[in-house]
């Protein structure tokens, strides 16, 4: 059967408005914001601060496990960023590996709607800086998100749920780095005794910082055992700050 012209038209234009629909329909990315702290010397540290926002009009929950937000201190517990030098050669993580439970209702960042949570991470201590410099950091993650009526389940959520996944990029950031400052990466290199050694604590075993983490979870931290924090945690420490994006 042949097709006019004007037949082949109209089926691009149907496939045209239909590819258009699917994008408009597609779950909006949250907006994540690398910035320089506002003192100096935290940033010639390494120091960066991690702004995430909520762009939408409905509440919005993120697996705080797979952020910054994860531990109540500025160090990551798993690799989240992507550091390179001036000659583009990308820096390894040396940082915590941590190996946690499936998430439950603690274990969520809720982020209402229009709403910025951000928070300072210490890269000069989690990835191998050597000197002094210019660096580049990106944050590149697949998250798992709850959005609208899904945050209202998170109380009833259960180890097997499948929950959506969104890839989230940030802005790439230069930060530079002062060789006199970066006293906090040194000590840190310097405390590493064992490269490979591994310490296993159950949640029982392992401080938390005042809050509760779930019996059946357990964590294998690379090199040193910290406490994970979770979400009261999450809100308490004072390195967080919350505020609603105008």
């Amino acid at each position: 059967m042949k097709m006019g012209i004007r037949s082949k038209r109209a089926v691009v234009f149907v496939a045209a408005a239909l590819g258009f629909a699917d994008a408009a329909c597609a779950e909006e990315s949250p907006p994540v914001v690398l910035s320089l702290p506002s003192e100096a010397a935290l940033a010639e540290r390494g120091i960066v601060t991690f702004s995430i926002t909520n762009p939408t009009d409905e509440n919005m929950a993120a697996v705080s496990l797979e952020t910054p937000f994860a531990i109540a201190d500025d160090r990551l517990a798993n690799p989240e960023f992507e550091v390179s030098d001036a000659s583009g050669r990308e820096l390894p993580y040396k940082g915590r590996q941590v190996r946690f439970g499936p998430p439950e209702a603690s274990t969520f960042l809720l982020i209402g709607p229009h709403q910025t949570l951000s928070k300072n991470v210490d890269l000069g201590s989690d990835y191998d800086i050597r000197e002094g410099g210019a660096y580049k950091v990106t944050y590149v993650k697949t998250l798992r998100l709850l959005r609208g009526s899904g945050v209202e389940k998170i109380k009833d959520i259960g180890p097997e749920e499948e929950i959506p996944l969104q890839a989230v990029r940030s802005n790439t950031l230069t930060i530079w780095m002062n060789d006199a400052l970066m006293t906090g990466a040194s000590v840190y290199r310097s405390r590493r005794v064992a490269e490979d050694a591994f310490a296993v604590c159950s949640p029982s075993q392992c401080p938390t910082s005042g809050s509760d983490v779930s019996a059946d979870s357990l964590f294998i931290v690379r090199r040193h055992v910290h406490p994970v924090a979770n979400r009261r945690s999450i809100e308490s420490f004072g390195s967080t700050t919350h505020r609603r994006s105008t």
